[in-house]
């Protein structure tokens, strides 16, 4: 019987197809009449739009009947939400997540997919076109960085020892801390302006924390949070300690919240009693 879930090495193959047909040629190439603002300090690329129909035409191809929610996508048709909540298969899709790094020449971007049924994410995948790396997971199968199989690091450690990535609110309560002299902090990475690469850094173990607030849009976060916990990290929200669900959305459209993810459960509780309770 086939599996209702794709070939992991199928779906990578389409993803690095795209990346050097499309992606790749114009990193570093890109002319001025190929970039203009989709919104007020918001820009997209002729880039994102081409990969984005590329990926979509061959991910639901490769899976009839399927259909897809991109980044792009989405800006045309909102309602294309809605099927975050379907029970068919569903290719969620950011064709080149760090778009504003990629215009400037930072190689800080990457291709995001992940794949849901029955409203599940159920696969996952962030590649970096500039160094080839492919991080993926499947629900229930554990997370794989170039045929090597990955896990969460940190759990051992004190918080001391432990580095990670914050949003701006936390990142403020962080520096207030150090301005105190407290101890026994966490060490602070520059926010690389790129989900992505995010997910990739705590995936290998990077870093070994990592929080975004506060609209969380699922292109960005729906594989990142499942390559985050099948590499063994706990995620929750730090408001309530629930869990993320790409189909829960708010009034806005989105999940909204402050999610944290730490190497386990304890591990998340002490940053979340440091930086989040006052």
């Amino acid at each position: 019987m086939t599996s209702p879930v794709p070939s992991p090495d199928n779906v990578s193959h389409i993803i690095r197809r795209v990346a050097r047909d499309i992606i790749m040629p114009a990193f570093q190439a890109l002319s001025d009449h190929q970039v203009y603002e989709k919104r007020p300090g918001e820009v997209v690329t002729e880039i994102d739009l081409a990969a984005e129909k590329q990926l979509i035409q061959q991910l639901t191809d490769l899976v009839p009947g399927s259909q897809a929610l991109g980044e792009e996508s989405f800006e045309d048709d909102p309602s294309l939400i809605e099927l975050l909540s379907a029970p068919g298969p569903v290719w969620v899709i950011d064709p080149l997540d760090g778009t504003k790094n990629y215009t400037k020449c930072n190689p800080h971007f990457a291709i995001i997919i992940s794949f849901r049924l029955n409203c599940i994410t159920q696969a996952a995948w962030i590649y970096d076109p500039v160094r080839d790396v492919m991080i993926s997971a499947q629900l229930g199968q554990g997370v794989w960085g170039n045929d090597k199989r990955l896990g969460a690091q940190g759990a051992d450690k004190s918080l001391g020892h432990l580095r990670g990535s914050l949003g701006t609110s936390l990142s403020k309560r962080h520096q207030a801390l150090v301005t105190a002299h407290q101890s026994d902090l966490p060490t602070l990475n520059a926010r690389l302006r790129c989900c992505g690469q995010e997910y990739m850094a705590l995936a290998q173990g990077e870093i070994q924390f990592l929080q975004y607030g506060i609209r969380l849009k699922p292109w960005d976060h729906s594989a990142g949070v499942l390559i985050a916990t099948e590499a063994g990290y706990h995620a929750a929200f730090l408001e309530d300690e629930s869990h993320y669900d790409a189909a829960l959305l708010s009034s806005q459209g989105m999940p909204e919240g402050y999610l944290m993810m730490a190497p386990d459960y304890q591990s998340w509780l002490s940053l979340r009693d440091l930086l989040w309770k006052t």
